[in-house]
């Protein structure tokens, strides 16, 4: 899978997190065919049939986009664990779980996608979502289980 089919992918499952709503019928048996293929030229497609669903795509893709320089800088320099263990007046503390409820914004959903999926993980959980009956609830527990892993 490329960086920009990705992209979509992650932009998609975040806009489904946004929705208060199950899909409508129609939206819903297409994105069921859709998780066979997981052709993402069609991603799109299926989101103009639902505003609110395109509305959350569109604003999730535009951040993707925008936020794509600086995604991967800083990855070639990894920190030095000895300037951990020689400072032991840190008293920042891990968030080890959070609520889903607290990933209210989109770009919050994509930072823990991005963060705990690569993308074969990303093509696994996005085949599950778009098979589901409720792919709208489907997302959302996906979203809450990865916000759970440490």
């Amino acid at each position: 899978m490329k960086d920009t089919e990705a992209d979509i992918l992650k932009a998609f499952i975040a806009a489904l997190t946004q929705q208060e709503k199950p899909l409508p019928a129609d939206v819903q048996n297409e994105l069921n065919s859709l998780g066979k293929t997981l052709n993402t030229d069609k991603i799109e497609s299926i989101a103009e049939k639902h505003a609110p669903l395109l509305s959350s795509y569109e604003a999730a893709h535009k951040w993707l986009v925008q936020h794509s320089s600086t995604r991967n800088k800083g990855k070639d320099f990894l920190p030095s664990s000895s300037s951990e263990k020689d400072n032991t007046n840190n008293t920042e503390i891990d968030n080890a779980s959070s609520d889903i409820q607290d990933l209210k914004s989109l770009p919050e959903i994509l930072a823990k996608i991005e963060e705990r999926l690569d993308h074969k993980n990303l093509v696994t959980l996005g085949s599950e979502i778009f098979n589901t009956s409720d792919p709208v609830q489907s997302a959302k527990d996906a979203m809450f289980a990865l916000i759970q892993i440490a």
